[in-house]
């Protein structure tokens, strides 16, 4: 008689039968085959999966896991709960098991419930706040970073190098708060929010945790990760799939004893690296799975969502052509964005790829926020060669200290590729075309003792100082305004001639359209009211003629005495050798320099990099600007020639006076010998 060659069954196989009694066991019997030595220990010692969780329940129930893994067969299970439960199985199955473990959870503690501090983590303690009421809607941020953080530091952990503290939590700086913060937000409001951060700066397991704490806090959320290619996008899903598939400590947290975020019925069920469902989801019927797995260029009609993230949607490939950029945004634009409802929130991190990938066009977006971050501060002034003095200009020094970058640094000179040193771990890429500004000379002109407004700016005694503004303006797009304070150096009127001009800049607005009536109620009453400011230089091509000779404008103009001046720019003019925009770099080399930027507080930081920004993105190739913003970098410019006309007619004034006087002195001293006896003479001659 022939019995099932699976170890320690005794059944008699019938006539039909080879080798083994029942499928499970011929399974049971293959997965024992299956198993290395190393991995049977792994199982004995570490369970993971749907089966660890229900030996897991076993064990916790008096039923040794060393017993329940010497018997792997679904018989054998389904005996050790009926002894477990008093109820046997429908069905002599590892399902049907773990749904009678479940249910003898449930029934000996029917009333469990999260705890506190769980729920405090998970902002379950309060409601959300009325989006229009940004008191509150700050307040409730930042109680939920804090919640997402603890709660983090609760569930996960990584290895430590430390024998008597084998793990360690994860390191969490100021600027990862910052992105928790601002993609909560974007949550809470339906908006749109794009992050720039070097590579290796921990930003993939930080949202991975992050997308966890959002399943938890609402189980019914809708999900679409958006990876570079679809394989990338199902290794992300994956990860945040084992975390809840596997993470006892965080099941039996949020879940109960009993719970799981794994339906009981896996196949053919929505538990895939590509899609899965949460089985603690309240609302039945959702057709949205709670997160998705989508590469780029893949089709996204049908699919809703709460939630949308980008993860490194840019690379190489899809930024090495021009053909390839431009497929690029416009399967953006065509697929992706049409997935993003009034509620729907959507924020992208990744890291620069080209001067001219979607990440430049969506930091020129105004409905985009946007957050860019460098491995080390663009600002820093201390000696590149001093590898140990920078520390706190690092944006993740104990992770990647100065070191790590000083290396990819001399790579990058040695391989003559520095642009491409700062486009990937800077997020500053380098336009094509011969560069008018770089940071570092742009930056000189920044002064962190001034902010905004004729505040702080220190004349020279017995300078003349004019202000004029230019304005760059739009009905639908961008409308920049940039007002500079412009001054005539004379130190010393009766020694000595003038030394030359200063421009200080005073203010700048670039707001996204509005025409006439966003000007005159924004910077155009606004800088007369703050500054007194009535001389503007407004651009005078095609739409912008409509602008000059509008009605309210010219009576607005009329009745508070201010000039407005007109500027034609099209042919050749802004890339004129002596007035064009790149002739302003002079500003910025002589020696002294020609121009203050104000750098002393939050918005004048803000708005001077806005404009330094536009500064680097300039070019002396005007099919490289086609598609770059540099409307705040033309209306600084459209003055620059009123500028030059101002400083000539006053020099002209004041070197003729000048020499008048000298004539006046050098007269004096030729008769100063003939009239030295008669005062009464002279006083009449002269």
């Amino acid at each position: 008689m022939r019995i099932c060659d699976l170890a320690g069954c005794q059944t008699p196989l019938t006539p039909r039968q080879r080798r083994f009694c029942s499928t499970p066991h011929r399974q049971a019997f293959w997965m024992e085959r299956r198993l290395s030595d190393a991995r049977a220990e792994r199982l004995r010692t570490q369970p993971t999966g749907y089966r660890g969780q229900m030996f897991e329940l076993l064990m916790r129930s008096g039923i040794g896991y060393e017993a329940v893994t010497a018997h792997r067969t679904n018989v054998w299970v389904a005996e050790a709960v009926a002894t477990l439960t008093g109820r046997e199985p429908a069905k002599p199955t590892v399902t049907a098991a773990m749904r009678a473990v479940r249910t003898h959870f449930l029934e000996a503690d029917p009333d469990w419930q999260m705890s506190f501090e769980l729920r405090t983590m998970l902002m379950l303690h309060r409601s959300l706040p009325d989006p229009a009421n940004l008191e509150t809607v700050e307040a409730w941020l930042g109680e939920a970073v804090d919640g997402f953080l603890r709660f983090e530091a609760k569930f996960w952990t990584l290895p430590s190098e430390d024998p008597n503290a084998p793990h360690r939590p994860y390191l969490r700086k100021e600027f990862h708060r910052r992105w928790v913060y601002s993609i909560l937000a974007a949550v809470l409001t339906g908006g749109q929010l794009l992050i720039l951060s070097p590579p290796r700066h921990g930003k993939t397991e930080l949202l991975q945790h992050l997308c966890v704490w959002l399943i938890c806090r609402n189980p019914n959320i809708r999900i679409i990760w958006v990876g570079p290619n679809g394989q990338t996008a199902q290794d992300t899903v994956g990860a945040i799939r084992e975390m809840l598939e596997n993470n006892t400590s965080l099941i039996t947290e949020v879940c109960g004893p009993a719970g799981s975020f794994a339906p009981v019925l896996r196949s053919g069920s929505k538990w895939t690296d590509a899609r899965f469902t949460v089985a603690t989801r309240t609302i039945l019927g959702m057709k949205a799975p709670t997160v998705t797995a989508q590469g780029k260029d893949a089709k996204l009609l049908s699919k809703d969502a709460d939630l949308i993230v980008g993860d490194d949607i840019e690379d190489y490939d899809s930024t090495e052509t021009p053909g390839a950029r431009e497929s690029g945004r416009t399967w953006f634009y065509t697929q992706l964005e049409t997935r993003k409802q009034v509620r729907t929130a959507w924020f992208l991190i990744g890291s620069r790829q080209h001067p001219d990938d979607l990440y430049g066009y969506l930091i020129d977006d105004p409905t985009w926020q946007s957050i860019i971050t460098a491995a080390h501060d663009q600002n820093c002034r201390r000696d590149p060669e001093e590898i140990l003095a920078h520390v706190d200009c690092m944006l993740f020094p104990e992770v990647n200290p100065y070191v790590w970058l000083y290396t990819k640094w001399k790579g990058a000179l040695a391989r003559a590729q520095e642009h491409l040193y700062e486009m990937v771990y800077l997020n500053n890429p380098q336009p094509e075309g011969m560069i008018q500004w770089t940071r570092e000379l742009a930056m000189r002109a920044a002064n962190v003792g001034r902010g905004l407004g004729l505040q702080g700016i220190k004349l020279t005694a017995g300078s003349e100082f004019h202000l004029i503004a230019g304005l760059d303006p739009s009905a639908t797009m961008f409308q920049a305004a940039f007002c500079w304070g412009v001054e005539l150096i004379w130190p010393d009127p009766d020694t000595s001639r003038p030394a030359g001009l200063k421009l200080w800049a005073v203010d700048s607005d670039n707001r996204l359209g509005g025409g006439v009536d966003a000007f005159i109620d924004g910077p155009g009453q606004g800088w007369l009211d703050a500054y007194r400011m009535r001389h503007w230089v407004v651009e005078d091509n095609l739409y912008r003629q409509a602008f000059s000779k509008h009605p309210r404008l010219l009576t607005w103009a009329a009745a508070n005495s201010v000039a407005i001046e007109s500027i034609q720019t099209q042919g050749p003019n802004k890339h004129d050798k002596v007035y064009g925009v790149g002739a302003m770099r002079r500003l910025w080399t002589e020696d002294p320099i020609r121009v203050d930027l104000p750098y002393g507080d939050a918005i004048a930081r803000s708005k001077t990099d806005a404009y330094v920004t536009q500064l680097l993105r300039y070019t002396d190739d005007p099919a490289k600007l086609k598609h770059r913003t540099t409307d705040m970098l033309m209306a600084s410019w459209f003055p620059q020639r009123s500028i030059l006309i101002w400083f000539n007619e006053l020099l002209a004034r004041l070197e003729e006076r000048f020499d008048e006087e000298e004539a006046m002195a050098d007269l004096w001293s030729s008769y100063d010998g003939v009239f030295a006896d008669d005062p009464a003479l002279a006083a009449e001659v002269f």
